[in-house]
């Protein structure tokens, strides 16, 4: 019985994981098609090498990426596991399919190419999109990323470090043949890019957690307990340097109030040590600010 349950929740989060990475192919190669071809930016992996080769030789980009992803699939095959190379394997087929598929999208949507920094920007955005999306799945997003994955088993080097060199070499070389100028509007898209894909991986964070070191902490677990009725755990914590214990409090905000609460810390306490970051998942948090102003209630 508890086999047959963990089977469907794999089969069904399988089936999940695919049909986004569909998506998120899907809008890559609209994306690839309608925009970054014809303005001729290269912006790193397989798709760039196609830009290039397909200006210099005239080559369909369908069957370069094919063949690019061809060659990382047996390289995944030999040095990463099933599962990288069962993701992969998809991509290789369904990705330059959806390439050739889309094509002749510029013949349906017509587009001026003039402004190539508000098309940029939108490619930024769609690229962003089609990237948070396979990331989500938590899949291989194959690519060069494939590669950088196998120098980093094999050399204990960074991947991101691996993969920025790799698509630098690549959009460098891009800017070899296109100019300059085309490698500072891929560096616009590749910023845009990648704030957007986080959103679409981590969502947008409505609450702060901020965590809080002062001699004062009774006077701020008050302020945050009794006026904001927001919960506070507090730790009891040592300062390395001065060998000294202390009580930190950590707390999740709304993002709304950390101006307020920010000004009250430095009134009560001006020395207050404070760190803020943003949070993404306060489920836990939630349901204890919901009972609290339960109980308040009664």
């Amino acid at each position: 019985m508890e086999n047959n349950i963990i089977d469907t929740i794999s089969k069904r989060n399988y089936i999940k994981r695919y049909s986004l990475l569909t998506i998120g192919l899907l809008i890559s190669a609209i994306n690839y098609n309608l925009l970054v071809l014809p303005l001729e930016i290269v912006c790193g992996g397989t798709s760039g090498i196609a830009t290039i080769l397909n200006y210099l030789l005239n080559l369909e980009p369908s069957l370069i990426i094919f063949f690019q992803s061809f060659i990382l699939l047996i390289l995944c095959f030999c040095f990463l596991g099933i599962e990288d190379t069962t993701a992969i394997a998809y991509i290789t087929i369904v990705y330059p399919l959806f390439i050739r598929a889309t094509s002749g999208i510029n013949e349906i949507f017509i587009i001026n190419h003039e402004d190539i920094l508000l098309l940029s920007i939108f490619i930024g955005i769609l690229t962003g999109i089609s990237n948070g999306i396979i990331f989500k799945t938590g899949l291989n997003n194959g690519g060069y990323g494939v590669l950088s994955k196998i120098i980093s088993n094999k050399k204990k080097a960074s991947i991101t470090k691996s993969n920025m060199i790799i698509n630098s070499i690549i959009v460098l070389a891009g800017g070899a043949v296109f100019g300059i100028n085309k490698v500072l509007y891929a560096i616009i898209i590749l910023i845009i890019q990648k704030n957007v894909s986080d959103k679409i991986v981590l969502g947008i964070s409505k609450n702060k957690t901020i965590i809080i070191v002062s001699s004062k902490y009774e006077e701020i677990c008050n302020y945050l307990n009794h006026e904001l009725k927001h919960d506070v755990t507090i730790f009891n914590t040592k300062g390395k340097y001065t060998n000294s214990k202390q009580k930190t409090i950590m707390s999740v905000i709304p993002t709304k109030e950390y101006i307020i609460i920010k000004e009250i810390i430095k009134d009560i306490d001006k020395n207050a040590f404070v760190i803020v970051c943003d949070s993404y998942e306060t489920r836990n948090q939630d349901r204890l600010l919901k009972k609290g102003k339960m109980a308040n209630k009664m």
